[in-house]
């Protein structure tokens, strides 16, 4: 009899066995769900961070050359790049129309007016155009090893966009020159290869968020960047700089018709 009570309360009966499983089955979970939460926020500000860092960096590269501008193409003006996708706007088509679709085109100066543009570019005028592609048509439209290519992301072709940069290099005349500080937009460069500035713009149009990327100011003086940028990492979906407002920056045109640097 005491043999018995011996071994009994030496060992474990099953409904203990099954009550300590359950308990280290809990905590196993709980243990689990701190780390899978603890991975889940520094990604999500990881990528918060990525994301903010680099439109904020498109903003002061577009800013810096509208405000060194020599030509901006203003509201109502029809640019065609190409006929390629990497120039596709989001609602199709490759002709744009400044002030209806969201894109901002100029002239820059020579780089060294002094020397010729066919042997040299640093002589050449030289064009930029930014406007926003569907990611889903820009990443189809590029070569897996590009550098162009960010690389597929199911979560987020379809619903967000990349800015791009198309830019080109180009002797002008000086007819051209003078009728463009009379007013008349230079004819657009066509043929050039667009670069990828930006990526997971938020769309202007989406319902609640709406915004316009270039807003020209009515003297045709300035202009109003916008940009918001979302994407998907899980089940979650950031947008920055929160669910509808937008990063802005304003720059001037302070070049406009000045063939000379001041």
């Amino acid at each position: 009899m005491n043999t018995a009570r011996s071994v009994h309360a030496a060992g474990l009966t099953l409904v203990e066995l099954l009550v300590a499983l359950a308990i280290l089955s809990l905590l196993v979970l709980l243990v689990s769900q701190f780390f899978t939460q603890g991975s889940s926020v520094s990604m999500s500000s990881s990528s918060r961070a990525e994301l903010q860092q680099e439109v904020l960096n498109a903003q002061q590269l577009m800013a810096s050359n509208l405000k060194d501008a020599w030509f901006v193409y203003p509201s109502g003006s029809s640019i065609t790049m190409t006929t390629t996708s990497l120039t596709q706007k989001p609602t199709g088509g490759n002709t744009w129309v400044v002030g209806t679709d969201p894109i901002a085109a100029m002239f820059l100066l020579p780089e060294n007016p002094g020397v010729s543009c066919a042997t040299n570019s640093a002589g050449c005028f030289r064009f930029r155009a930014y406007y926003p592609v569907r990611r889903s048509v820009w990443v189809q439209g590029t070569a897996d090893s590009s550098w162009r290519n960010p690389g597929a992301n199911p979560l987020n072709d379809n619903r967000t966009w990349v800015l791009a940069e198309y830019r080109a290099n180009v002797e002008l005349n000086a007819a051209t020159v003078a009728a463009a500080n009379a007013g008349t937009a230079p004819g657009v460069p066509t043929g050039a290869t667009a670069n990828l500035l930006a990526d997971y713009i938020a769309p202007t149009n989406v319902s609640g968020a709406t915004y316009t990327m270039f807003d020209y100011a009515d003297d045709g003086r300035s202009l109003t960047i916008s940009l918001a940028v979302t994407q998907q990492v899980g089940s979650q979906v950031l947008r920055l700089p929160d669910k509808t407002g937008t990063y802005d920056i304003t720059a001037s045109f302070n070049n406009i018709g000045k063939l000379l640097r001041p």
